[in-house]
């Protein structure tokens, strides 16, 4: 099936944890009480729409560094995948794993 948007925006942060499947359950946990829609998660993905945005989260591990999130946000308006993109990816960079 075809892309429908017309505009990608991603950014990338740094998470608060080395591990890759920690920060996917951080992903988890920005999609699912964020308001979005037609939410979809894997072993490699959160992901569902908001405000008109598909917003798919990711992670990458790197051993003893913090784990990236790379958050892709897409949409036919770039301000609106820019500005969900962008705070989906600042709420990844602030959940923090409470023991």
């Amino acid at each position: 099936m075809p892309a429908k948007a017309s505009s990608l925006y991603f950014e990338k942060v740094a998470v608060k944890t080395t591990s890759e499947r920690t920060c996917l359950s951080f992903a988890r946990q920005v999609i699912h009480p964020g308001g979005y829609t037609g939410i979809h998660t894997s072993q490699s993905e959160a992901a569902g729409n908001t405000q008109g945005v598909y917003v798919s989260i990711t992670c990458v591990g790197r051993g003893s560094l913090p784990a990236i999130a790379v958050v892709m946000a897409m949409s036919d308006d770039f301000a609106a995948a820019k500005q969900v993109g962008h705070t989906a990816a600042t709420h990844m960079a602030g959940v923090q794993l409470i023991d």
